[in-house]
């Protein structure tokens, strides 16, 4: 009877908007608040009735603090992972120098690879691309990995990049429980004939959606 009690004067007098006020915080869950609440839910009763409400109230304010609080408050944990699932973001790059590919035997279309740190590929003259790369998950929840490139010229050392193209994603897959996986894959770039002779860099870009 006494959590039916809590349960229909702490939250269900309440109106339906300040239930779910915006910006509401446990610090506006005060005595006062509460009881201005009650007061509300009680207009209507004679004086000595009131009375004799006001005095029980107190006495069970604390647990009403609670109850009414908690009722109306979301859990900011579960808001902010709600967000987080529901975008994609980038969670590393790696800049490597693009090298003409040796070649032997009859004539084959010009190659350019790449080479580093795990991650290997090549990109041919007519925009065909093929990356194998290694990426590794950090939490038990699930998270999807795209892994793809970037060409652009640069200095020796791939440092002040001037970008030629956008980023396209050549590979997609899910880690679950800490997972390691080697990412394989392409695609073909459109358009490659000049920024494909000038090119001397590579960006591998790696992207994640979900509890990255």
């Amino acid at each position: 009877q006494l959590i039916r009690l809590l349960l229909q004067y702490g939250y269900a007098g309440l109106p339906r908007d300040s239930r779910r006020a915006p910006g509401k915080t446990l610090l506006s869950c005060t005595r006062t608040s509460v009881l201005q609440r009650l007061d509300d839910v009680k207009a209507g009763a004679g004086p000595s009735s009131h009375l004799a409400w006001r005095i029980l109230m107190w006495r069970l304010l604390p647990a009403l603090v609670l109850v009414s609080c908690a009722a109306q408050e979301p859990d900011d944990s579960v808001v902010a992972e709600g967000r987080n699932s529901n975008s994609s973001r980038i969670v590393g790059t790696l800049d490597l120098p693009l090298i003409p590919a040796s070649t032997s035997g009859a004539r084959q279309p010009a190659t350019k690879e790449f080479q580093g740190r795990g991650t290997r590929g090549r990109i041919s003259e007519s925009g065909t691309w093929s990356i194998s790369t290694t990426v590794t998950h950090t939490r038990l929840r699930c998270a999807t990995y795209e892994t793809g490139i970037q060409l652009g010229q640069g200095n020796a050392d791939c440092s002040s990049v001037r970008w030629l193209s956008a980023v396209q994603f050549g590979t997609r897959q899910t880690h679950c429980n800490s997972a390691t996986l080697i990412h394989t894959g392409g695609d073909e770039l459109a358009g490659m004939k000049d920024t494909f002779e000038v090119a001397n860099c590579v960006r591998v870009v790696t992207r994640c959606n979900g509890a990255c």
